[in-house]
């Protein structure tokens, strides 16, 4: 099973994996270009971490489909096109009124790509969960 957490920043998408991964793995994207930096989550972030990190994760979901039974990517705010070419089993949509400093209009475009994502999912019958965890 795949497994979609989406949501603006700071809204609790990795509290959500962490107390549901289970036996599975997850796709934090923030962690995994952090880890390319040896730092914090966005921390000191560079477009050359980022575009590794957005560069592996369709490799990482090949493989990690084949070892586990449970698979988590956590997107903020991904491109439809990118969410139909893992074609998750299910959406978490995370919500909060926190967001720390990021750019009204990015957030904006942000929370336009959710809904796209949201829309798609029950055209689909990609069931899609809320959180507010």
């Amino acid at each position: 099973m795949t497994i979609l957490i989406i949501g603006l920043p700071g809204s609790g998408k990795t509290t959500w994996a962490r107390k549901n991964l289970g036996d599975g793995l997850c796709y934090d994207f923030d962690e995994i270009s952090a880890a390319f930096r040896l730092s914090e989550p966005k921390a000191n972030d560079t477009p050359a971490s980022r575009g590794t990190a957005n560069d592996l994760l369709f490799p990482f979901c090949r493989a990690a489909s084949m070892r586990c039974n449970r698979l988590l990517i956590i997107r903020a705010a991904p491109q439809l096109s990118e969410v139909k070419g893992f074609n998750p089993d299910r959406v978490i949509y995370c919500r909060s009124n926190f967001w720390p400093d990021v750019d009204p209009a990015e957030l904006r475009g942000m929370q336009r790509r959710i809904e796209d994502v949201i829309s798609w999912a029950d055209r689909e019958w990609i069931p899609v969960e809320y959180s507010t965890e």
